[in-house]
């Protein structure tokens, strides 16, 4: 079973995930800029159990944009098809 690292806050004990900084950042992000790897691990981040839960919320919104987009692009491709 895994176990995660973050600490809690005493007063609401609410888990307080680690602040990922700019070097975290900007490998995420050209990561998710190569073609097909971007997918596989925006699908790891978004929904692994051991991953900062900062990059897990971006990558979930990430999908969910993309799907819209798609969404409303194959609507358009029919619409004025």
């Amino acid at each position: 079973m895994a176990t995660n690292s973050y600490k809690y806050d005493r007063e609401s004990s609410a888990q307080i995930a680690p602040v990922m900084s700019t070097v975290d950042w900007l490998i995420s992000l050209v990561i998710l800029s190569i073609p097909i790897i971007n997918l596989i691990m925006m699908l790891i981040w978004a929904f692994g159990e051991n991953d900062n839960p900062n990059r897990s919320n971006f990558c979930k919104a990430s999908l969910v944009i993309i799907t819209v987009c798609m969404g409303l692009g194959v609507l358009c491709v029919i619409a004025y098809d």
